[in-house]
């Protein structure tokens, strides 16, 4: 495969899966081609509308039977932002649910509960084309170049040709370490520390943009008070790092004209993931790095619809927006837009279901684009948890080992078989288009649930992908710019308006003031 070389965010690189392996899944393995039924222990063919209306009335029971709270859903950061939106939306709307995950859910939700807080939306501030003009770059974590080769790649070229300065710290020796000064190694239990000490050290130093501070976030003497007992110290004698080496690089990273804070994904997947996104956006603030050019914070998420998923509500604490849980008795157009009883308290997130199906506490799973048995860990736990399930529904292109488990199988289309849009890591919405023609009778994603939704509710109908979309505009404030005509003719960043297509989060754009993250 190979890409235009004018199109943002990767400009003609991609990455070795996208290059060489992206399509091989559509040759290999058997392709599911009609809804499978488990009828006397064995899985045979059957209509779409016998599939269908199977999947709605098992639904209907086991909600009537054991509440709403014995249902869950997993949906996919590989799935379309339509796909994630109308399961979500099914669930919510019709099955008064908020058990929704995907994995790798948990660690994203740091991302998304302390940067929603913080600033008010939860995602990279500036566009990755301007992480390589920064004239600093701190790099935290260890998977960038193994999950966000094409950033890698920018990195090295920032370094390299145009002598940006770049800081790395994680928890074993990187590649991008041989082209930083220094290559810090902190033990992932110490990093959220490590980055907490950086932000007692500017504030003790006083090193902080007051003007800054003072015009634009609040809470800058609750977060001194949170960290009095804090001892910066006692962190360098456990990383065995000299005061004046630390120092100087908390100097280096408030003084420099401009600074790109990027985190891989496994950053926010240990222990104390929320803490380390706190301290980042904490020192974002202080040094007065939100709203201005080649500056910034850019979490990287591995799969290519992360973001989409968060945007889409496929969580079990956020609804569509990065609207809170909590906050939905103020956001009235969910109720207005999709009617019906909706959960207000947080649901089960992927580990959580996973244990609720073990000990039988789930009766019926909704299992989206995703094979945990093939591709998550603790994978006898998982199989022993789908086996417990009373009502097991698997939605995806191959019968799967989890398909294998299940009461029912959908059959879905590949990505290039079919429309909807994705939304990468740098908030950019692009749109695809069928380039496949699909086999037999699978359906998209999207297809799938739209008709399911109809079967719960009548008043549900979508024609097309588009149809999908523009409802989601409706509820997403900050993708209304984003219509599917403008995304036809390549792929833009939210928010978008014709005065602002700069890709950057503006102060205007972020919550007014910012505010400091104390943690719980």
């Amino acid at each position: 495969m190979t890409t235009r070389n004018t199109v943002p965010p990767s400009y003609g690189y991609t990455c070795r899966q996208g290059r060489f392996d992206s399509f091989d899944y559509l040759s290999k393995g058997k392709r599911l081609q009609t809804p499978l039924l488990k009828k006397d222990g064995k899985l045979v063919e059957a209509s779409w509308e016998e599939a269908l209306e199977r999947v709605a009335s098992e639904f209907k029971r086991l909600k009537e039977e054991h509440g709403p709270g014995g249902l869950a859903a997993i949906g996919s950061p590989r799935a379309t932002n339509e796909a994630n939106y109308l399961l979500q939306k099914i669930f919510r709307s019709q099955l008064e649910c908020n058990n929704l995950d995907y994995p790798g859910g948990q660690s994203h939700r740091a991302t998304l509960s302390t940067l929603s807080q913080a600033l008010g939306k939860s995602a990279m501030t500036n566009s990755l084309s301007e992480i390589e003009k920064a004239e600093v770059i701190f790099a935290l974590g260890n998977s960038i170049e193994e999950n966000n080769p094409v950033v890698a790649t920018a990195i090295r070229r920032a370094s390299r040709t145009h002598a940006r300065r770049l800081i790395t710290a994680s928890s074993s020796e990187v590649a991008l370490g041989k082209f930083a000064e220094p290559a810090l190694v902190v033990p992932k239990e110490y990093m959220a520390d490590f980055l907490q000490s950086l932000v007692k050290l500017i504030l003790e130093l006083k090193l902080y943009d007051k003007d800054f501070v003072a015009a634009h976030t609040k809470g800058i003497e609750d977060l001194k008070k949170s960290l009095a007992s804090f001892d910066h110290l006692d962190t360098l004698a456990k990383l065995d790092m000299r005061p004046s080496t630390f120092e100087e690089l908390a100097r280096t990273l408030a003084n420099t004209s401009s600074l790109a804070i990027v985190y891989s994904e496994d950053v926010t997947a240990h222990a104390k993931g929320t803490k380390k996104v706190e301290a980042i956006a904490n020192l974002a603030m202080l040094t007065a790095r939100l709203g201005q050019p080649q500056s910034g914070i850019y979490p990287l998420f591995r799969h290519i619809n992360a973001q989409g998923a968060m945007d889409m509500g496929m969580t079990p604490s956020y609804y569509p927006g990065h609207v809170s849980v909590s906050d939905l008795a103020v956001n009235h157009r969910f109720t207005k837009v999709w009617g019906g009883q909706l959960p207000a308290t947080a649901g089960l997130d992927y580990r959580e279901i996973i244990e609720a199906a073990q000990q039988k506490k789930v009766k019926g799973l909704y299992l989206m684009g995703e094979n945990p048995l093939a591709t998550q860990p603790e994978r006898e736990k998982i199989q022993e948890a789908l086996q417990q399930v009373e009502f097991l529904v698997v939605q995806d292109m191959l019968l799967t080992q989890c398909g294998e488990l299940a009461d029912v199988i959908l059959p879905s289309t590949a990505s290039t078989e079919q429309q909807g849009t994705f939304t990468n890591t740098e908030r950019r919405a692009q749109k695809l288009s069928p380039v496949l023609p699909a086999p037999g009778g699978a359906l998209p994603d999207w297809r799938i649930l739209a008709d399911l939704l109809a079967k719960l509710d009548s008043a549900a109908t979508y024609k097309d992908a588009e149809s999908v979309y523009e409802e989601i505009i409706s509820v997403v404030p900050f993708y209304q710019g984003l219509t599917y005509e403008l995304l036809q003719e390549g792929g833009l960043q939210w928010p978008y308006t014709k005065e602002n297509s700069s890709g950057m989060l503006r102060l205007e754009d972020l919550k007014k003031p910012l505010e400091f993250a104390l943690g719980g």
